[in-house]
């Protein structure tokens, strides 16, 4: 829609796009989060090793330690610790994942210090296989919320879901498509500023004031989750056992009813066959042009620069070669890779050798070498000749 606001205002012309975007979801493998023995000892096993009594709650965050790029760490600190105040458990907010970099590490241990001092925090390394399978099972509830414009779908919610837990996450993008507020979970309001008010940011990151990261990191800093709301959902479930029960077990049947890899697999597979059966019938819509590049930002360089030169290689003219050793020329020049930097767009070595010898014994044109090769290999013949003329071993002209 930009794009074509944009041409419209400049050339008066409103680009009309066919262009379809069918949505298939990430998957996960359900029969990997099925309870069980094996999955009771797990919940056991890391509880232990984070000092969490049975009684305890755990509320788990899984996924990138990124406040700029995946989710603030504050409003979420901020959400438990006004429930630790309210409660008679003791709160666990265990984040899994990789930080990233060191210090986002630092940010994210002083976050938890000054902004969660009533709730234990912990941190456990996303690069352990084991310890992230123990945390699906050692937590009570899942937390999530994402405040960030790059995050498009968020695969850990399905996971969580496929895991038998309550989901309280944030109102946003591939979350409002994932998560059913109150039947499988909570989706905490967000808000933002209104369209027109940050046109600074992207003046900024168009003018390399500001990276990727930074653009990203900016529009984080306005987006707000409600920290009260996502307060009110997370006591709910921790005072009510079956509450958090019924709502684990409603998100466990919608992920293995909607996100089984075994069902998107099939949706996948149904794409295909669908584009199969409209490339039969359908037309062409821009059909590629052998003498146009696929993409106008990465022309061939002599269509754009092609006024540079005196003159292009012309098909009349004539080849000339002296009476050389070509053999021992050409074993010269691939001695040194300063040489043969454009080996990709011409001839291979052998097929070099016999165009110079062919050159040096008759009289050519440049038409008459093309003619010699199939139709297909033209444009690596026109580039080899130019190149053998740059390293001085045969004129044209």
């Amino acid at each position: 829609e930009g794009w074509q606001e944009y041409y419209q205002v400049r050339f008066g012309i409103r680009p009309q796009l066919s262009i379809q975007l069918p949505i298939i979801p990430l998957g996960v493998d359900c029969a990997r989060y099925e309870r069980g023995a094996t999955w009771e000892q797990r919940r056991t096993t890391l509880r232990q090793r984070l000092g969490i009594v049975k009684e305890d709650v755990v509320i788990l965050f899984f996924g990138r330690l990124s406040f700029h790029g995946k989710a603030h760490p504050v409003p979420q600190c901020r959400a438990v610790e006004r429930v630790a105040g309210r409660v008679r458990q003791t709160l666990h907010l265990v984040h899994v994942g990789r930080f990233y970099d060191a210090a986002t590490e630092r940010a994210y241990t002083e976050a938890a210090r000054g902004f969660c001092a009533n709730a234990r925090v912990h941190f456990v390394d996303g690069a352990d296989s084991l310890a992230c399978d123990q945390a699906w099972a050692a937590a009570d509830i899942f937390l999530s919320l994402s405040d960030n414009i790059q995050e498009s779908f968020g695969l850990t919610v399905i996971e969580a879901m496929a895991a038998g837990l309550p989901v309280v996450v944030s109102d946003w993008d591939g979350y409002r498509d994932t998560v059913v507020s109150g039947e499988t979970g909570y989706r905490i309001r967000t808000v933002t500023p209104s369209p027109g008010n940050t046109l600074e940011l992207g003046r900024r990151f168009h003018l390399g004031q500001l990276d990727y990261e930074g653009y990203i990191g900016h529009a984080a800093m306005v987006t707000a989750v409600d920290v009260e709301a996502c307060a009110a959902a997370l006591q709910r479930l921790i005072d009510d056992v079956g509450l958090r029960q019924r709502l684990g077990e409603l998100a466990r049947r919608r992920a293995v009813e909607h996100y089984d890899w075994k069902l998107i697999v099939q949706t996948y597979q149904a794409l295909w066959t669908h584009l199969a059966e409209r490339r039969a019938i359908d037309s062409e819509v821009a059909p590629k042009r052998p003498d146009r590049p696929a993409h106008p930002a990465f022309p061939d360089p002599f269509t754009y620069f092609r006024h540079h030169a005196t003159a292009a290689l012309d098909p009349d003219w004539s080849i000339s070669v002296a009476d050389l050793d070509v053999a021992g020329e050409l074993n010269l020049l691939y001695q040194h890779k300063i040489a043969t930097l454009g080996d990709a767009i011409v001839l291979s070595r052998p097929q070099c050798e016999s165009l110079l010898l062919r050159c040096r014994d008759f009289k050519v044109s440049v038409a008459d070498v093309i003619a010699e090769y199939a139709q297909e290999i033209e444009p690596k013949i026109r580039n080899t000749l130019v190149w053998l003329m740059k390293m001085g071993l045969l004129t044209i002209g």
